[in-house]
């Protein structure tokens, strides 16, 4: 066994490649209703690996590991059961980034406001931290925590105590790799440092500084830009500047990828069809670019995110998106996570005027319908995330949004709610938690999930259609099939909710 001065990590919900399936992660966010065993088998399968030095990981780790070689610091980011092996072998620094610690999250927090019982993703992130505190009674090291979820241990404050935390990287701009370096040159020198570090919005790296990761990242996904210009209120994101990762970084990072044996990704920022743009309007010939040198390497492509107005605003560039990437041997569809939010045009005006640009936002869920016509007619499947109890919101927008959820009913994709959550440096950070459903809410709940089974087996079969995936598949299917004979069932509790919370 290697010994390594400073080893990075997470728990299992995220050291894992979910079967090489990205969207099957999301299932570590349920609540353990069915045997955790089975769960874990399903959604977060432990990683492969050497000796504990894992083939793939989250990509914020492989940048900050990254960085910290590139800086001279012997480092490499381990499983999360080999962490003690590695701090007994002589490790001075653990680095833990996440992006869920607690179950606070959506859509984890919409999950738990129905179910008595703890999610998944934070039942494994406490069992690893608990079994890394006991390592502080016998050996001397430092835990330093970092990513975009560290808000949650300022609501979770006594915990920072309870786990023995060191040191709080709080970052929403990308000097975070930069910061976690130098933190960790000086607990090496054995200089003191902040137990609370914070990073403005703009504190921002030059591109030339940025370092490539040196090995694969899970399912590798690889970030293509950060920061994203419509600014909506509930987002942190929003709140970066806009900048975009030149195709020759970008190269190299898929190069990696490719070299340790992982023939797919995924492209990573707020809207993947804004690449290289400085505007709201696709820049065509900057993504045809970029995906012309994805394809190139990759034998399936899939997008993180993109914005509706923006696929309705170059038509023709998904016309030939979808002619680069879906080849019909490798590659069938394109998936990928978009917001529609609401169907109020009350409530996206209030907070996401320009999620509709370039077109006025009074034409939002005629947008949406088009969008989603456009990728059904593409085979780009969306899938939608639905913002329930969004500051100000009443019956009539959420009837609307129930409205805007049936009309999308022919058209392939996955719509899910997510319960306000105030995310830290967002706008509406600091707005009431929306934790309770009134009677009206239980209709879109159950027209999200009426969407979700009318679609669910169809895309099953697209996302699972290698032989390899047979047996997660008929689980999956098992699963599903449990939900619809439960569908009545699950009606009559969530409106019980709804009438003893406002009964």
């Amino acid at each position: 066994m290697n010994r390594f001065d400073v080893i990075l990590s997470t728990d299992r919900s995220l050291m894992t490649n979910h079967h090489g399936k990205e969207f099957l992660g999301f299932g570590t966010t349920m609540p353990v209703i069915l045997p955790r065993k089975f769960l874990q088998w399903l959604f977060c399968p432990p990683m492969k690996h050497d000796n504990g030095i894992v083939w793939q990981a989250p990509y914020g780790l492989r940048r900050i590991e990254a960085r910290l070689v590139h800086d001279g610091i012997n480092a490499a980011v381990v499983d999360p059961d080999y962490v003690p092996k590695y701090i007994e072998e002589g490790a001075k620094v653990l680095i833990i980034r996440h992006h869920d610690w607690f179950g606070l999250n959506p859509p984890t927090t919409t999950w738990t406001a129905f179910i008595d019982k703890e999610p998944l993703n934070a039942i494994l992130f406490r069992e690893f931290i608990e079994s890394v505190c006991r390592l502080k009674d016998k050996y001397d090291f430092k835990i330093i925590v970092t990513g975009p979820a560290v808000w949650q241990w300022l609501h979770m404050y006594d915990l920072i105590d309870r786990y023995s935390i060191d040191v709080i990287v709080d970052s929403n701009g990308d000097r975070e790799e930069i910061v976690v370096s130098r933190v960790v040159k000086r607990i090496l020198e054995g200089r003191e440092v902040p137990s609370y570090i914070k990073m403005g919005i703009k504190d921002n790296l030059t591109l030339d500084k940025l370092v490539p990761i040196l090995h694969a990242s899970v399912n590798g996904l690889i970030e293509i830009g950060r920061g994203c210009p419509r600014k909506c209120a509930f987002c942190s994101v929003g709140s970066r500047p806009v900048r975009w990762y030149p195709l020759d970084f970008i190269e190299k990072e898929i190069q990696v990828n490719v070299r340790e044996g992982v023939n797919h990704g995924i492209l990573s920022c707020t809207d993947v069809l804004l690449y290289g743009s400085d505007t709201v309007i696709p820049n065509e010939n900057a993504v045809i670019k970029l995906h012309i040198l994805a394809k190139k390497y990759w034998k399936q492509v899939g997008w993180s995110h993109c914005t509706l107005a923006a696929a309705i605003a170059n038509k023709k560039l998904i016309d030939t998106l979808a002619e680069i990437l879906i080849d019909g041997e490798y590659q069938k569809f394109i998936g990928v996570e978009v917001g529609v939010e609401s169907g109020s045009v009350k409530l996206m005006r209030k907070h996401m005027p320009a999620k509709s640009k370039p077109f006025p936002i009074e034409k939002w869920p005629e947008i949406v319908e088009e969008a989603f016509s456009l990728f059904h007619e593409h085979n780009i499947i969306p899938a939608a995330t639905i913002i329930v109890g969004l500051p100000e919101e009443d019956e009539d927008d959420v009837k609307a949004t129930v409205e805007l959820i049936k009309r999308l009913r022919p058209y392939r994709s996955l719509i899910v709610p997510m319960f306000f959550v105030p995310m830290g440096p967002s706008r509406l950070g600091r707005e009431e938690w929306f934790r309770k459903i009134k009677p009206y809410h239980v209709e879109l709940l159950m027209a999200c999930l009426d969407h979700a089974l009318y679609w669910a087996e169809k895309l099953i079969e697209d996302y699972m259609n290698d032989k390899k995936f047979l047996i997660i598949k008929k689980a999956l299917k098992w699963f599903i099939g449990k939900v619809k004979s439960s569908r009545n069932l699950i009606e009559k509790k969530l409106k019980e909710i709804a009438e003893s919370n406002y009964g």
